[in-house]
């Protein structure tokens, strides 16, 4: 990723931070910054008219817990590791099947009929 593309990645991913806390709601990072690059491959760009004075300012009207939250989940996502299903499972027995029979009694034999 070039200089220039990563600036207009996270240009676009604070504004969308700002959008997402001004509806009152929060974004996980972990969403934000796809969805920003993502806007960027489309051709969207953020105007030229942002201050990016304006801009920290209000990023540092979100509230702390907010912005811990979005940290927290961020790193939740990256710490959890994926299952593994090839690998056989250890459980305990939980019963032992009964010994074979040395020989089936002829009552006890299933019958073939053919109808």
């Amino acid at each position: 990723m070039t200089d220039d593309k990563k600036a207009r990645v996270d240009q676009m991913s604070a504004v969308l931070l700002l959008a997402f806390a001004a509806a009152g709601g929060t974004a996980p990072v972990t969403i934000v910054r796809p969805v920003a690059e993502a806007l960027d491959e489309l051709g969207v760009r953020v105007g030229d008219d942002v201050d990016e004075d304006v801009l920290t300012a209000k990023l540092s009207e979100i509230p702390g817990f907010q912005k811990e939250r979005m940290r927290e989940e961020a790193e939740a996502a990256e710490v959890q590791p994926q299952p593994d299903h090839t690998t056989p499972q250890e459980s305990r027995l939980i019963r032992r099947a009964p010994k074979m029979p040395k020989k089936i009694p002829a009552k006890l034999r299933g019958t073939i009929t053919h109808g």
